[in-house]
């Protein structure tokens, strides 16, 4: 495996759906994640909700997107503005000051850490949660979609993962 991949999958860990556990064994390509280092670029995408201050707990994440950048990851942050104040985390008022915040921590932690910013790109949820399009799309999926079709699909997703380990 390349440097590169060494890169994104260093120090991961894989879940055991059936034991529910963690296991330390070094993931690879060939360990069913579906990585392919002749590809050209991967994408990853990360949300988080401007619930509360930037610390600690956000560096895990932002290491990974470094490493993800180096491999040549593009790497998509959305800020997920909408469902903080959905959660009652923060008031509606704030809402646009609390996400430019988070999108300045973000970048500043991100070029701290050497990160091509031209790979990064940040969305914001409100910007495309509240238009029309989006809120029809969100009403057509609830009307075609029932607790016990969710709960169906859930669970034939565990099934096929007996026995298998997925990633968290």
């Amino acid at each position: 495996m390349s440097s590169k991949w060494d890169l994104v999958f260093s120090n991961l860990k894989s879940y055991d759906l059936v034991d529910k556990s963690y296991t330390t064994k070094h993931l690879s390509s060939t360990a069913g994640v579906g990585c392919n280092p002749t590809a050209k670029c991967y994408k990853i995408y990360w949300g988080v909700a401007p619930t509360d201050y930037i610390g600690v707990s956000h560096l895990v994440p932002l290491i990974y997107i470094a490493r993800f950048v180096k491999a040549g990851c593009r790497v998509k942050i959305l800020i997920a503005d909408l469902h903080a104040y959905l959660e009652k985390h923060i008031p509606h008022q704030v809402l646009s000051i609390k996400s430019s915040e988070y999108v300045f921590a973000i970048k500043k932690i991100l070029r701290k850490l050497n990160v091509d910013m031209k790979m990064i790109d940040f969305v914001i949820g409100s910007s495309f949660q509240l238009k029309p399009e989006y809120t029809l799309d969100v009403l057509r999926i609830q009307s075609e979609t029932s607790i016990e079709d969710a709960i169906s699909a859930g669970l034939d997703v565990l099934s096929r993962n007996s026995g298998r380990e997925a990633m968290t």
